[in-house]
């Protein structure tokens, strides 16, 4: 049983929000009829019975209503960037069993770069000395335990990056589970707000 305090050893030991650790898996749920993004489509080729393309990296469960647990790992090379808060990673266990990570990884591409040190939603620019950029599309679930096996390597350099890049990650999650909700949301309560909003105009108008 792990200690209920390990999230406080955790962070005495360095890891913190915005350092980085190495590769781990993630997955992600699709159409098995149209997978879009890179994993998926890999998860489906090696699962297709006459196919000669094979990733050691993907691989996928099937399940009922077309969709598909894609997992692996997208890229070699690549790492993963602590995205948690400091105060969640010292959480108790009961509390915050997990700690969010989301995809780094190092390049030379202006483009990236370039978008990256700006307002994108998608890209953060963690180390512009070495070209380390967070993205935020490839979100990772870890429980804290199998930290202990892992090694804290240097993310965000500077305190000035590290407030940023807990600024992005905060609106930048924020976001995503807007998103979800607002998906998950159901065609009748959709229907009954259309059908409130006329209601609710002159009063916003005022």
């Amino acid at each position: 049983m792990a200690d209920n305090n390990l999230g406080e050893r955790l962070y005495d030991a360095g890891w913190n929000q915005g350092v980085l650790l190495s590769v781990l898996p993630w997955s992600v749920i699709y159409n098995v009829e149209d997978p879009l993004s890179k994993i998926a489509r890999s998860a489906k080729n090696q699962a297709a019975p006459k196919s000669k393309q094979r990733d050691t990296h993907a691989s996928s469960n099937i399940y009922p209503h077309n969709t598909g647990v894609a997992f692996g790992i997208t890229r070699q090379g690549d790492s993963l960037v602590v995205a948690s808060q400091d105060c969640d990673i010292v959480s108790n266990l009961s509390e915050e069993p997990t700690v969010v990570a989301l995809r780094a990884f190092f390049t030379d591409n202006t483009s990236i770069l370039r978008y990256a040190d700006g307002n994108s939603s998608h890209y953060f620019l963690l180390d512009r000395n070495r070209g380390l950029v967070a993205e935020s599309s490839v979100m990772v679930l870890i429980e804290k335990p199998v930290l202990l096996n892992l090694t804290p390597e240097p993310g965000t350099r500077d305190l000035a990056t590290k407030q940023k890049f807990a600024r992005w990650v905060a609106h930048r999650i924020g976001l995503h589970f807007l998103k979800i909700l607002l998906e998950r949301l159901s065609s009748r309560y959709l229907k009954i707000f259309h059908k409130c909003s006329w209601r609710m105009t002159p009063i916003l108008m005022h």
